[in-house]
């Protein structure tokens, strides 16, 4: 690209300024000074900051006509840095566009500042909020030192300082600059807009626990989407008598209906920490609660709010997932269930499948654990293992782990 392009809108401001014949004067010696500073010097033409290069030539013209070409550089400088400004406001404006911006800051600036364009630099800090870089040498810094005039690349920076004002949400600071007088440009960014929520994090987060009107339409879709997993896993519990179950991360309450269904002289409570859950499942049971058979309730498997040794069987479906603390909410589950209780894990990943690790990066504190990581929690926790199985066709696994009677 023609460098000269650039300082078109600074020749027509000549023109405004010292009037037509005066100004071309001035433009016709610096395009003279420009052919034989690169004849001379054919290599600046392949310069990485050969942009400067006009700004070297304009400033010995207009200095021959007794004229400050510094100072009206720089303010051509302040000036065309205002209009971009008004340009990136209205982009910034828009809904998420400074949280994408400043997500990406760090490509962004590595493309803007590279080694290949010239440049070198030194990343100074660097956290979720802010974002420092000093830069040790510019190719219009060179460029113009090498050129002989020094304080040509001064307009950029004056450019640059004013059109970073036009972002919304991030702040831009200039440590130290040419502009300034300086013998580097370092600048400081920091984000000060609301924190962005990722649409898709924030929808699978509902997984873990259930919120808003996205929440209440996940927990009644955990109903019909793990019935199949659901029942796959009870089907290890056909052999067993049981009076008082407990379904820990009941969801929509599918699973606690079914247990209720398949045990009618049981009674079964669901707990859950997403009060979303707890309101889907209070609708979805409400006929046995009424009749007695039934408990929802809000509650955290980190701290269970039982009595020690009061249920025969805890289940927990699709939810150890989010478990803070793998082995110490076993503790409580084993603390909460008789001597020869049972409790049943069923998970719809193995731990190792693709689907898994993606939603691992989606969805916040989640974790995909191995039917291996969970034995060995359960043994920790006291529990001994009776059966652990792998569907021949899925990743889903199914656990079941019994409390041993004491002595």
């Amino acid at each position: 690209m023609n460098p000269w392009i650039v300082y078109r809108p600074f020749e027509s401001k000549l023109k405004e300024q010292f009037g037509r014949i005066e100004a071309q004067k001035i433009i016709d010696e610096a395009h003279k000074i420009y052919q034989n500073m690169t004849a001379e010097n054919s290599s600046l033409l392949k310069h990485k900051g050969k942009m400067t290069l006009p700004a070297v030539c304009l400033i010995q013209a207009m200095e021959k006509e007794g004229i400050d070409g510094v100072g009206l550089l720089n303010q051509y400088g302040d000036e065309t840095g205002k209009v971009f400004a008004k340009g990136v406001k209205g982009i910034t404006s828009l809904p998420f566009v400074s949280r994408i911006i400043w997500n990406n800051i760090t490509s962004i600036t590595d493309t803007m500042s590279a080694p290949s364009k010239g440049y070198a630099r030194k990343l100074v800090n660097e956290m979720p909020e802010t974002y420092g870089v000093d830069i040790i040498s510019c190719p219009y810094h060179e460029l113009a030192k090498e050129a002989g005039e020094e304080r040509a690349v001064e307009w950029i920076c004056h450019m640059d300082k004013q059109y970073m004002q036009g972002f919304k949400d991030i702040d831009y600071r200039r440590s130290q600059s040419r502009g300034m007088g300086d013998a580097c440009c370092d600048y400081r960014l920091s984000y000060e807009g609301r924190p962005f929520r990722n649409p898709l994090r924030s929808f699978f987060g509902n997984t873990r626990k259930p919120e808003g009107l996205s929440g209440k339409m996940m927990a009644a879709s955990m109903n019909s989407g793990h019935a199949k997993l659901g029942d796959w896993g009870m089907e290890l519990l056909e052999s067993m008598d049981i009076l008082n179950g407990l379904d820990i991360g009941c969801g929509g309450g599918r699973n606690v209906n079914e247990l209720l269904k398949r045990y009618p002289e049981a009674h079964v409570t669901g707990i859950d920490y997403s009060e979303v859950s707890v309101e889907t499942s209070t609708k979805f049971n409400a006929e046995e609660i009424r009749a007695g058979r039934c408990t929802i309730m809000h509650g955290d498997v980190s701290q269970l709010p039982f009595d020690s040794e009061t249920f025969d069987l805890a289940s927990a479906f699709e939810t150890i997932y989010f478990w803070p603390g793998l082995t110490h909410c076993f503790k409580e589950v084993f603390d909460v269930l008789k001597e020869d209780g049972t409790f049943l894990i069923v998970n719809e990943s193995d731990g190792t499948d693709k689907a898994s690790k993606t939603f691992e990066k989606i969805i916040e504190g989640m974790h995909a654990y191995t039917a291996e990581e969970i034995e060995t929690a359960l043994k920790d926790a006291g529990f001994e293992i009776q059966i652990s199985d792998h569907h021949p066709s899925k990743p889903w696994i199914r656990i079941l782990a019994h409390k041993p009677k004491k002595g």
